[in-house]
Order: structure tokens, then sequence, then C-alpha cells
């Protein structure tokens, strides 16, 4: 696992970065005040909630997460997000999840099982015919699979869909494009 660097805290919100994110992307400002407003205003996590913002580099297992659902830590590959300019829309997306697991966590529970139980239904058959060495029907079946486990992703399932809209909705995104910011930012 990577070393963990404490950027701050406040009241119960922490942030923290891997070594090796910072040694890619340099220090981040992080604007403490205005995650505050994300989480317990926007998103309404109660106060008393420990929320932990956890930025690394690469990827999630080589880093030492094999817990995603972890309710209080949101973790953001943020060398990704950060070349492409879509910190402030990974928060915002991730920071819903997050607000979703602590809100509501029997319902979250549920649909992320119904979305294991879709994109195992979906790729099982794949599955078989790879253990048959049937490659012919695999390479028909397996995109199938792949395509309709997409398509409940990210077009059906109500926990995704919500996510995806906080993290495109333009109002949001200007709102709080300051949350964290890297010395060479790309986000504008």
């Amino acid at each position: 696992m990577r070393e963990r660097i404490h950027l701050g805290t406040k009241d119960n919100l922490r942030v923290q970065m891997s070594s090796e994110a910072i040694d890619e992307l340099g220090e981040p400002s992080v604007n403490y005040d205005g995650l505050q407003d994300l989480f317990y205003d926007h998103f309404g996590v109660a106060p008393e909630t420990p929320v932990t913002t956890d930025l690394y580099a690469g990827s999630r297992f080589r880093n030492g997460y094999c817990n995603p659902f972890a309710p209080d830590t949101m973790h953001i590959n943020i060398t990704t997000t950060e070349q492409k300019g879509l910190t402030t829309a990974a928060i915002l997306h991730e920071g819903k999840h997050l607000a979703d697991r602590n809100n509501q966590p029997a319902r979250y529970l549920g649909l992320t099982a119904l979305r294991v139980c879709v994109g195992v239904g979906a790729l099982a058959p794949s599955y078989l015919m790879a253990i048959d060495s049937n490659v012919a029907a695999l390479s028909l079946v397996m995109p199938i699979g792949m395509m309709l486990s997409h398509l409940y992703n990210t077009g059906i399932d109500p926990l995704e869909v919500a996510a995806l809209r906080e993290g495109e909705d333009a109002k949001l995104l200007e709102r709080y494009a300051d949350l964290i910011v890297f010395p060479d930012s790309t986000t504008e």
C-alpha cells in the first residue's frame, strides 16, 4: 500500500493523497468550506458523519483499496481525472455515491446488489463459453454481455444515473470548481 499524505482536516472532513499522486501533480489547494457545503448542505450528509476524500494515482487495487463500499470515504484516481480536466466532475459524481451510501444505506446496498446481478447475468454466458472453449460463440456473446451491462450501469441503474447527472451539471461544476485545485490544473 502506498504512503498516504494527510493534506488537511476541517471538522469531519479529511483529505488525503498518495505520495505518488503528489509527486506527479503537486500538492493541491483544498477548499474545505466548499467541501462542507457540498457534502453537508447540497448532498444532505449528516454533519457528524466523517467524510474522507482519498486521492490516488494508478490502479485502486495497486494502491491498497479493496473496499469500494467504505461508507465514509470516496476514492478518486486523481491523476486520470486531473489530466482530463474532470476533477470537479469526479468529486461531484463520487460525492453523490458517498451521500447515497450514508443517507440511504439499505437502498444503496440493494441497488448495488442488483447491479452486480445484472453484470453477472449479462456476462455469465461468456464465462460458460470460455470454459467450454467455444471461441467463436464467445467472441459474439461477450461483447453483447458487456454492452448490456454497460447500458444498465449508465442508463438504468438509479444510483449511477443520479451520480452521472451530478457530475455533468454545469451549475454545480461552476459552483464547486475550486474544491481541489492543483498547481498546474487543467480544470477551468
